[in-house]
């Protein structure tokens, strides 16, 4: 006789902090460098053994060419919940009833949220579907899949992810 399989499905999807921590470094270091050749540049070109306009201007030219670094580090944020999915991005957090959720599909490394009718999700436009980047989550696209397609096919896998009430708990410590 066999052991029956247990399945645990994630509730939470995200980027590591250190990962996150990895992008805001990888934007600083960058930057540095951009000021480092500022004050190269000043002082070689007016000969002063204090090139602090150089490096100002420099770290604040490599702030704003590396920016895009920082869009990895504040990538979105999925959490299941028995009654819903929530995607919180740069404060913002949408919520999708599991009810809503008419099909789960998967192109390439997204995930597609196929809706029983449109919904307004993360603009005030109603779409008909809702793409997730797997890879900004965290996740593989296979993982992702299999998670959200056996979750929303079987409300008693849900009955094992944490309430709406426990979410919100935690948003509001976090």
């Amino acid at each position: 006789m066999t052991a029956p399989s247990i399945t645990t499905h994630r509730w939470y999807y995200s980027h590591s902090s250190t990962l996150r921590s990895i992008y805001v470094l990888r934007y600083l270091l960058f930057a540095g460098g951009v000021a480092v050749a500022g004050a190269l540049v000043q002082r070689s070109l007016a000969s002063t053994q204090k090139p602090a306009l150089g490096l100002l201007v420099g770290l604040v030219v490599g702030m704003v060419v590396f920016v895009g670094q920082l869009r990895h580090a504040f990538a979105p944020r999925l959490a299941l919940s028995q009654e819903a999915l929530y995607l919180m991005k740069r404060g913002r957090i949408s919520r999708l009833p599991w009810k809503s959720v008419r099909e789960v599909g998967r192109e390439g490394n997204c995930i597609l949220l196929r809706l029983s009718e449109p919904l307004s999700w993360e603009s005030a436009k109603a779409v008909p579907d809702i793409r997730l980047n797997a890879g900004r989550l965290g996740s593989t696209a296979a993982r992702l899949y299999s998670d959200l397609q056996a979750l929303a096919g079987d409300a008693r896998l849900r009955e094992k992810l944490p309430s709406d009430a426990e979410l919100r708990s935690r948003f509001e410590k976090g």
